[in-house]
């Protein structure tokens, strides 16, 4: 028998980074603040996709060293995590993990900076985020998912017995490690509980067999979609398996043709195999499956844009305006194409009304400040690359070969910033 549940009941995932406070006291407390909005920054925007209503229930809220996001869907809410720990593994080994083996007063393979993920699923009210926000009370269903984060084995993602027998088919797999009990306050009282818990491993081990789509009943199509489209998903995030994502999103739209974020994807992964007019075709199929959506005109616009047909990226970027006047990636994007197209006052409105509605873009800033730079704006230039520099300090390789921060270069302030 299908379960049947109240709207109120939701995943629960909590992301949190082990070791934090550890590593503020012996590591420059600057440093570990940046790598804390990194990963914040991250887990948004994996969280979100193209516009955070698409998967989130809530607005998602910061902890300090950790995130609590409530997704509609529980697939949804898994996938994330398998993206988010793989993405956050990935950057660890490759740039924190050099960085604290310096520090002798941490210890070796501790785990420092590695991501712990916890999912759970229960009832969750307004009103009791917002307690929960305020350190007021923490109701049982959240509670459970952040005691969960904190029994992950380091770099993995823990979920509760209650979420994983929730899943539909055999989409996951999962390894038991225990049981635990967790104290939770709601109105002043403690309720104790004891929960068991699985490790998310990954997808399903052996993919499904391709079947003729018209040998399937509806629902049967629906799940294999859905299997090839996570499948897709996962690969696609990381670039040198992009032959990998296409093959898989390809297999999802056999069996629905009319999935239009799998043909939003697929046009994505399309241009990062610089096949753009292949990009180009998925995403106006994205289009019309959807029948006009912001986020496909969106790539539609930035697959244009990439090849060199700025008008007509203009056009599909103004159209995702319309569609959705307050999707700050499509301003950017608009100011990316009027810099092409020479508008920068354009360029510069646009990139202000992105960081108006998200404040969280360092390429944004960064494009501010290149063209402040050009208009002999100095001081503007280097405020605005300081934020950039401060959202994604990467940005410091690109600035110091940027013939468009030339006019900096003599500033005293711009070789601080580079750490020249």
């Amino acid at each position: 028998m299908p379960l049947r549940r109240s709207d109120s009941y939701h995943p629960i995932v909590f992301t949190d980074l082990a070791g934090s406070k550890q590593a503020m006291l012996h590591l420059p407390e600057h440093w570990v603040r940046r790598v804390l909005r990194e990963h914040s920054a991250l887990a948004l925007r994996l969280a979100a996709g193209s516009r955070e209503e698409d998967h989130l229930a809530f607005p998602p809220t910061n902890m300090g060293d950790g995130n609590l996001f409530i997704f509609h869907e529980l697939d949804e809410a898994l996938l994330f995590s398998l993206r988010m720990a793989r993405a956050w593994e990935r950057r660890w080994r490759a740039e924190l993990a050099p960085r604290l083996r310096t520090s002798r007063r941490l210890p070796p393979g501790g785990g420092g900076l590695r991501l712990r993920i916890g999912v759970h699923f229960g009832p969750v009210l307004d009103e009791q985020l917002e307690r929960f926000r305020r350190g007021i009370t923490f109701s049982r269903a959240i509670n459970g998912a952040f005691v969960l984060q904190h029994q992950a084995p380091v770099g993995s993602v823990a979920v509760s017995e209650t979420a994983a027998s929730l899943v539909e088919g055999h989409l996951f797999r999962f390894r038991y490690l225990g049981r635990f009990d967790t104290l939770a306050r709601s109105g002043g009282a403690p309720q104790e509980e004891r929960l068991s818990y699985y490790e998310l491993l990954d997808l399903s081990a052996q993919p499904s067999e391709e079947i003729d789509p018209a040998e399937l009943l509806g629902f049967e199509r629906d799940g294999l979609a859905r299997e090839w489209y996570f499948r897709g998903m996962l690969a696609g995030d990381e670039r040198e398996r992009a032959d990998e994502a296409v093959t898989c999103l390809r297999r999802c739209l056999r069996y629905r043709p009319g999935l239009s974020p799998a043909w939003e994807q697929l046009s994505r992964q399309l241009g990062n195999l610089g096949l753009f007019d292949e990009g180009v075709e998925a995403a106006r199929r994205a289009i019309e499956a959807a029948r006009d959506s912001a986020p496909a005109c969106y790539t539609m616009s930035g697959l244009l844009e990439r090849c060199g047909r700025l008008e007509e990226a203009r056009e599909y970027c103004v159209r995702a305006l319309e569609l959705d006047p307050e999707f700050a990636m499509a301003h950017y994007n608009r100011g990316v194409i009027e810099v092409g197209l020479g508008d920068p006052a354009a360029a510069v409105a646009a990139f202000r009304r992105a960081l108006e509605l998200n404040g969280r873009l360092p390429m944004a800033r960064y494009n501010l400040a290149c063209l402040a730079a050009s208009r002999g704006e100095s001081e503007t230039a280097l405020d605005e690359l300081e934020r950039a520099l401060e959202l994604d300090p990467s940005l410091r390789a690109a600035a110091a070969g940027d013939n468009d921060l030339a006019p900096l270069r003599d500033e005293p302030r711009y070789g601080m910033l580079l750490g020249e």
